[in-house]
């Protein structure tokens, strides 16, 4: 047919396109183990929209027949096909964040501990599960020194080229966070005491065929000649 694409045209449109990229993730998480989908449909609660996240895997990692308890990792992934860099700005935590939680780690339980003060009173104190269970010792996220606090991309601009944000999260974070509240739903949840109970560990995370860098802000000296000095306004 007159101004059909060539078998290379056609490769080179798939290739860019990012489906490959989407089938070699895939590939990469069954070899290790995990079971896989891809192109996985979920409704967008907040627009009444049917999407979709581009490869689920999953994974049992702990099990205990007994108590009728298992422990799985799932994780989400989006991918991005892209020639542009990826750009995170980083700085070193404060105090406040060393000792804050993640908010997306969700437990089940609470951890107490009573102490009896006699004459039928007691007192206690709450435990924070992340803490109790040793997240804040192997969690990377936490355990580093640094946190990212801006993220761009680097875009052509003309003949030169742009950072920009417009629109990134979006395109990639806001996408990620419905389809984690659409899993979430989907799981498993026992109603009576003889049912199976689950702890579900969700990683959303985002491919990409892009270059990554970050920049330690900590790590920059000032250079003060550059910064505009306005003249005062006092006579």
């Amino acid at each position: 047919m007159a101004g059909s694409p060539s078998e290379d045209e056609i490769m080179a449109a798939i290739e860019a396109s990012g489906y490959l990229m989407e089938q070699e993730v895939a590939t990469h998480l069954e070899r290790r183990g995990m079971h896989v989908r891809t192109n996985v449909a979920f409704e967008d609660a907040e627009e009444g929209k049917s999407r979709e996240i581009d490869v689920t895997s999953i994974t049992r990692v702990a099990v205990d027949e007994e108590a009728k308890i298992g422990a799985l990792v799932e994780l989400l992934v989006e991918c991005k096909n892209s020639s542009n860099p990826f750009v995170f700005i980083a700085r070193p935590k404060n105090e406040a964040d060393r000792r804050s939680q993640p908010e997306e780690f969700v437990f089940p339980y609470e951890y107490k501990m009573t102490k009896q003060l006699g004459a039928g009173r007691s007192t206690h104190r709450t435990f924070p599960a992340f803490n109790h269970l040793g997240f804040d010792k192997v969690f990377d996220a936490h355990v580093r020194p640094w946190k990212a606090v801006q993220f761009c991309r680097v875009d052509r601009n003309g003949k030169g080229w742009h950072a920009n944000h417009g629109g990134l999260y979006d395109a990639i974070f806001y996408p990620m966070a419905k389809a984690l509240n659409a899993r979430r739903k989907e799981r498993p949840k026992g109603a009576r005491p003889e049912d199976w109970r689950y702890i579900w560990l969700y990683f959303p995370l985002v491919v990409t065929s892009g270059e990554l860098f970050l920049i330690d802000t900590s790590a920059m000296s000032l250079d003060l000649s550059r910064l505009i000095t306005f003249p005062s306004s006092a006579s």
